[in-house]
């Protein structure tokens, strides 16, 4: 929808236009969560936001231990897959990788906080 305000200058007139754009014309913007360390290693999340929802997530994970860098290599898709179909930090920890899960979800909820989601 189109909608002109005249507004009168002197002898200078001018009309200003304003266009409403559709979410999806917005491009996505990214945001970077805090660092969190934790005993094993840490994590810092950065996710890319369009309108409210989250369209991906990029993942930093500092690792420790082989044990830790095995753990991680499946809890952070894993991760990663809840956040995307939540748009939230509203998920559940990866068993047997808790402080790896405690950390994204506290840099996850770091970048939402910046988004304003």
């Amino acid at each position: 929808m189109r909608r002109s305000i005249p507004l009168a200058l002197g002898a200078l007139s001018l009309s200003a236009s304003t266009v409403a754009l559709p979410t999806e014309a917005l491009a996505a913007t990214t945001y970077k969560g805090a660092f969190y360390s934790e005993r094993w290693g840490g994590a810092q999340v950065s996710i890319k936001v369009k309108g409210k929802k989250i369209t991906s997530i990029s993942v930093y994970v500092q690792q420790d231990t082989p044990r830790s860098i095995q753990l991680d290599s499946v809890a952070i898709p894993y991760l990663k897959q809840e956040a995307l179909k939540s748009s939230s930090a509203n998920i559940h920890t990866y068993s047997g990788a808790t402080t790896t899960s405690e950390a994204f979800i506290d840099s996850l909820k770091s970048a939402l906080n910046k988004a304003h989601i």
